[in-house]
């Protein structure tokens, strides 16, 4: 089942039809130390049950962590896999979006608004779902609206790379040009890094609403020029991604608008890393418990050892409170609003 792209989404809009096999998922509930449940989603090719299975090694336990949930936050995700098993007139890629498949990348298109009424549920491994390039701006913004948001364990949400190009946007690294200089990093949600060694600049500057209201772009690192024409350019900003849920979200895997490296000239020269884009996240449902996971706007790496990288972008959740969230799994400038 791969979708190699799915121009609209929603019911109200016409769709490319996606054939899918019949739609089957299990949990598989866990016990651990204290005998409380704890369960991790998995597709499988046999009706929905829950599966006892005995206590494995701490070490095991400790590796598998971040994968397994207790069977009580799982069971509204449960109910609603059971709801679309028993209903056939629900359609993949139209009502709900569910991937099964291994190493797949669904890309859809930019700043085009989502709308999958009875969820999406990443469950395959190695799944990716992404946008493209819009045509006008060059730019990827993915826009998802969804009742359940399941991200499996190796599985991500990503608009990495799809801000501003190299020397490009408000918080741009500087150009240099110079036998001995790099590029800076991009700023953004923070500043970027400036560039060292004799013709070094600074680092770009900070920019944007904090509480993203109004989403921005992250920008591209300055570029390493050299006078006979050569360019090592900055890495592109990240992406924005704007996602809400109106159920629930669990997050296992990663969800990121990450900005490019700087191209490489030399080991320690070349372009600025482009700063992270922005994410905003509502949760309107505060009846279910939600797993943020990891969300991370991270700018990208100096090309050279001179070169520098670019500051974090911008992240914005809605719907909690801020000692429900992490901070070790947060990258980037943080908002939250209850």
């Amino acid at each position: 089942m791969y979708y190699p792209e799915i121009v609209q989404g929603g019911r109200e809009t016409k769709k490319k039809k996606i054939k899918t096999k019949n739609l089957n998922i299990k949990i598989l509930a866990k016990k651990s130390n204290d005998n409380s449940n704890l369960a991790i989603l998995t597709p499988v090719d046999e009706s929905v049950e829950i599966l006892q299975r005995e206590h494995k090694s701490k070490t095991e336990n400790e590796e598998k962590k971040d994968s397994i949930l207790p069977v009580e936050v799982c069971a509204e995700m449960q109910k609603q896999l059971s709801l679309l098993c028993k209903n056939r007139n629900l359609k993949d890629g139209v009502d709900y979006l569910l991937v099964k498949g291994d190493d797949r990348v669904i890309e859809l298109t930019s700043d085009f608004k989502y709308e999958f009424e009875h969820g999406v549920y990443l469950l395959g491994k190695n799944v990716t779902l992404t946008c493209g390039k819009n045509k006008e701006d060059d730019k990827g913004r993915l826009i998802l609206h969804c009742s359940h948001l399941f991200i499996g364990q190796t599985c991500n949400i990503n608009c990495n790379e799809l801000g501003y190009k190299a020397d490009q946007g408000p918080g741009c690294g500087k150009l240099v040009v110079g036998m001995s200089s790099s590029g800076s990093g991009a700023g953004h949600g923070k500043p970027g890094k400036g560039a060292g060694e004799w013709i070094g600049s600074g680092g770009g500057a900070t920019y944007g609403d904090k509480t993203l209201e109004k989403l921005d772009f992250g920008s591209g690192g300055g570029s390493y020029t050299q006078r006979n024409g050569y360019i090592a350019s900055g890495g592109a900003g990240g992406g924005i991604l704007d996602i809400t849920v109106t159920d629930q979200m669990l997050n296992l895997g990663e969800i990121q608008a990450n900005g490019a490296n700087g191209k490489k000239h030399s080991p320690n020269v070349g372009g600025g890393g482009g700063s992270g884009g922005s994410i905003r996240i509502k949760l309107t449902n505060n009846t279910f418990k939600h797993k943020l996971g990891k969300i991370s706007c991270e700018g990208g790496k100096g090309g050279g050892k001179w070169s520098g990288d670019g500051g974090q972008g911008r992240i914005a959740i809605y719907g909690v409170t801020p000692t429900t969230i992490d901070p070790q799994s947060i990258a980037g400038a943080l908002y939250v609003h209850k």
